[in-house]
């Protein structure tokens, strides 16, 4: 028995080896042209060739983000802040790789450049709230919008139908600028198509404390 156990710790331990070599991480941090850390700009990493969404973040109050992603593949890095010109990167991660410092320049919003590229980010922050772009997400025909929910990084549903982003429960979801659900969240999670939705939009209260 004592030998069974050793045995089952050790691959256990090799297997958590195994998977962490298969993962690198991306580290840098976000500053404006006056050197100011952009506080919660959204980080968003994307699978190429074809775009397909793989992993975000939000800096931290030091502008500084962290993303792990699976080693050896190419990426297309996106930084986005309200009112700024979203940032662009291809990557090949080979390793842990550190980005340094990556200044955000104010959009020329006379050209109304800052509300066409919105369209195409993944994820957003605006304020409290995260807007998801549906369509950098994997949806099959007649899937529901709990399978899309269930996708989004961060997102979790109880058997209850109570929903919580980042250990945050969620007050109110927008699907298209629409309110979607209140009180009754898992009626309305199963009755609604989500190959139909373009946007969520989520907003979260404080963090839930545990007893």
């Amino acid at each position: 028995m004592k030998y069974l156990l050793l045995s089952l710790f050790f691959i256990s331990l090799l297997s958590q080896q195994a998977a962490a070599q298969k993962t690198a991480k991306i580290t840098g941090k976000v500053f404006d042209e006056e050197n100011n850390p952009l506080v919660a700009a959204t980080v968003v990493l994307l699978n190429l060739p074809d775009s397909t969404f793989s992993s975000y973040g939000l800096t931290n109050d030091a502008g500084k983000f962290q993303l792990s992603a699976k080693r050896d593949s190419t990426y297309l890095l996106q930084i986005s802040y309200l009112g700024y010109t979203i940032f662009y990167q291809n990557l090949i991660l080979e390793k842990d790789t550190l980005l340094g410092i990556i200044i955000l320049k104010e959009a020329n919003t006379l050209l109304g450049g800052v509300e066409v590229v919105a369209e195409h980010i993944p994820v957003q922050m605006k304020g409290d709230t995260l807007s998801f772009n549906s369509a950098a997400f994997n949806v099959r025909t007649h899937d529901d919008v709990e399978s899309l929910l269930k996708q989004l990084p961060g997102l979790e549903i109880d058997s209850d139908g109570v929903v919580t982003m980042n250990g945050k429960k969620v007050t109110e979801i927008l699907v298209d600028g629409k309110t979607f659900f209140g009180d009754n969240a898992q009626a309305a999670l199963k009755n609604l198509s989500a190959d139909a939705i373009k946007k969520i939009d989520i907003t979260s209260t404080k963090k839930t404390s545990r007893a």
